[in-house]
């Protein structure tokens, strides 16, 4: 079942307060307050969430600032990418060794940015496609000769059992509907479509020391509003995974830093050490997971 969400103004302005849990419907219960948001815990799927979501929370991909930081130098950075997507891939066929595609791939990459991943699926023989809401984005990559749309995911008008992989990198804590996306998302893939996502993971070191010394009072761990609206566990990733329908799920971790699942150019030795020490015990910063619709 996807959830309803319920609506109430509790008198914080310009928001959105959650009485239940925005993915499954349960109850939740309140782990932190601070000026501005109450953060939560669903006791049925276990996601973290703020609450109130904020209205305008749009506006701060207009032109948005993760984006700019990829632009001066795409082209260097491109053989990383194209280097991360053949890993990606190498790792989706020892998932699901049963996987055959006939024809020539066809990948969706939602939230593409300037178009890294769906220019480096173009080149590796893909019929590629990407959607962002980042105008300014959209703009570079269509300039570059990519197939981007400026568009949410819910108003993207492909046919259902279009695509034989989707990719959604660093995007669905971002968003105040995952569940009714990750359902959309699981009609526009074929049957033995794959759909490869990573989010940050709540449950990691980096989030739970940043919790346990209060570095910032309007965060709790990697729910970062207006940003991050969500915060997920392998448990619950893999619940909400579940609820849109998807059957056979792996789940990963990793960190930020890592050339398959997280290149990063210009990384700071201390940045990398730490996050790939989590990486090594355990707790990375970062989720990935494969997840396909049928058995």
């Amino acid at each position: 079942m996807i959830a309803f969400w319920v609506f109430i103004n509790k008198g914080r302005g310009n928001s959105i307060v959650q009485e239940f849990c925005p993915i499954c419907s349960s109850k939740s219960r309140v782990i932190k307050k601070s000026r501005q948001y109450d953060f939560q815990k669903c006791d049925g799927c276990g996601v973290y969430y703020c609450s109130p979501f904020p209205r305008d929370y749009l506006s701060i991909y207009d032109d948005y600032d993760f984006n700019k930081n990829y632009r001066l130098n795409y082209y260097e950075y491109l053989p990383h990418i194209i280097h991360s997507l053949e890993k990606k891939l190498i790792l989706m066929k020892r998932i699901f060794p049963e996987l055959s595609f006939d024809k020539q791939i066809k990948l969706l990459d939602v939230g593409c940015g300037i178009g890294f991943y769906v220019h480096a699926a173009k080149l590796l023989g893909f019929d590629s496609y990407g959607i962002d809401i980042d105008k300014k984005s959209i703009e570079i990559a269509k300039g570059i000769g990519l197939k981007v749309e400026l568009s949410d995911i819910l108003d993207l008008e492909f046919r259902n059992n279009y695509f034989d992989i989707i990719k959604m990198k660093q995007v669905l804590e971002h968003l105040p509907n995952p569940s009714h996306v990750l359902r959309k998302i699981y009609y526009l893939l074929k049957k033995d479509g794959v759909l490869i996502i990573d989010v940050p993971n709540q449950d990691g070191i980096i989030p739970r020391i940043k919790i346990l010394i209060k570095i910032k009072p309007n965060e709790y761990g990697f729910v970062q509003p207006p940003r991050h609206l969500f915060g997920y566990t392998k448990d619950s990733l893999k619940n909400i995974l579940r609820i849109a329908g998807f059957k056979k799920i792996t789940i990963g971790q990793s960190w930020p830093g890592d050339p398959v699942f997280y290149p990063i150019l210009g990384q700071n030795i201390l940045n990398k050490t730490v996050f790939k020490m989590s990486y090594i015990l355990g707790k990375g910063s970062l989720l990935y997971a494969y997840a396909k619709s049928s058995q």
